[in-house]
């Protein structure tokens, strides 16, 4: 009986740490940010990553998804003509590469 309990404790305080969490909630909120101008063509696009994050802001200058995290793609270049102005918290993540590249 007293598995029973700890079990049923055990997953109840697992769900209140990833409620809590904001990294954890974050990572369901990523957009992927394409760096081609079409998947594959490896012709960069020039301000992907403005044009994306100027997309998701609102007109008062916030962003529509306050806990977004824009996810950078690996072996892209991201030209940036502009300059980003941003009155909140810019969360930038690259995805991980590949050990066995000569750039990993």
């Amino acid at each position: 009986m007293k598995l029973k309990y700890m079990f049923i404790f055990s997953t109840l305080l697992a769900a209140i740490i990833m409620i809590w969490s904001p990294q954890l909630r974050a990572q369901s909120d990523t957009l992927v940010v394409p760096w081609e101008t079409s998947p594959g063509s490896g012709t960069v696009q020039v301000n992907a990553l403005y044009n994306t994050i100027v997309g998701d802001t609102n007109a008062t200058g916030g962003r529509l998804d306050a806990n977004r995290v824009y996810l950078l793609q690996k072996g892209g270049v991201y030209w940036i003509t502009e300059t980003i102005n941003n009155n909140f918290p810019l969360r930038l993540v690259g995805q991980a590469g590949d050990p066995t590249d000569q750039y990993g």
